[in-house]
């Protein structure tokens, strides 16, 4: 099942996103650390995204940064 992901090349490698999604995931980044999902967006632009101040600290607290090596 694919929920938030495309379907494979069935005849070779495919790709983890679009190269211009990646270069902008990579200006994100600091020293290879890529910020929390919540910090890709200014405040306002989050509490759009979940209006409740309460859910939406919850889960920025939970949002773990990621390395660029996937780990």
């Amino acid at each position: 099942m694919f929920v938030d992901a495309g379907v494979p090349d069935p005849s070779g490698s495919t790709p983890l996103a679009p190269p211009a999604f990646l270069d902008g995931l990579r200006e994100l980044a600091v020293d290879g650390v890529l910020l929390p999902w919540a910090g890709w967006w200014d405040e306002d632009e989050m509490r759009e995204l979940v209006p409740d101040d309460r859910l939406r600290a919850a889960l920025t607290r939970e949002m773990p940064a990621r390395r660029g090596d996937g780990a």
